[in-house]
């Protein structure tokens, strides 16, 4: 009871058991999303190339449950770089372009490494690259349902409106009591993203024992 009259001093509804987790017995979906580009990645070093491309594709698929987490972005952005290397070792440099485009839509200051890359790679990527910096963008609003919440885009702090390139984004925000996400295509010159943040279990157990010790003091 006292740990439930903290809750209620701090503004926060008891909607979940405080000792269970959101993730508890299921899946962390930034994590799954992780294994399957490491798969991936394995593959691709092992000329596995098949293997590869499912792996790193799955890893693209699992990203709309993984919204929330800012880490998802570069998880993406790393699966579409890979599909692009090994689209030019198949000789299709049409689709490692577009792949790369993807790419530098999450990552525009991206630049692949010369020493890991021969040099036909690097250009190939820096294409993509200045293609994508030259293309149109959107104006995106960034609005939160919940007070104090901090916001990402692509996982890079982000407030007000930001303008980004045509394409897929992950956009973010999160208080102390959870975070929420969403995947969005930005295909226009403006748009608005609004999201509110649900507590979460995790979050109400961090913000009972804040309370909690509150109280001690």
């Amino acid at each position: 009871e006292r740990l439930r009259a903290a809750l209620e001093n701090v503004g926060v509804p008891l909607v979940a058991d405080p000792g269970q987790t959101p993730a508890a017995g299921g899946v962390d979906p930034l994590a799954d999303a992780k294994r399957a580009l490491d798969r991936g990645v394995k593959a691709y070093r092992e000329l596995d190339l098949d293997t590869a491309i499912a792996a790193l594709r799955s890893a693209e698929e699992k990203s709309p449950a993984a919204a929330a987490s800012p880490g998802i972005a570069a998880v993406v952005a790393e699966a579409r770089v890979t599909l692009g290397l090994i689209a030019l070792a198949q000789g299709k440099a049409a689709d490692a372009g577009d792949h790369f485009h993807r790419a530098a839509v999450l990552e525009p200051d991206r630049r692949l490494d010369g020493r890991d890359n021969p040099p036909e790679v690097v250009a190939a990527y820096e294409t993509a690259r200045r293609a994508v910096a030259k293309s149109p963008t959107c104006e995106l609003t960034l609005s939160s349902k919940s007070a104090n919440a901090k916001t990402t885009v692509d996982g890079r702090p982000a407030t007000g409106t930001v303008r980004l390139p045509y394409g897929v984004h992950f956009v973010q925000a999160s208080t102390e009591l959870g975070a929420a996400g969403e995947r969005v295509e930005l295909g226009q010159p403006r748009a608005l993203v609004s999201l509110g943040v649900s507590p979460d279990a995790g979050g109400l157990l961090v913000a009972l024992r804040a309370a909690a010790r509150r109280g001690d003091d």
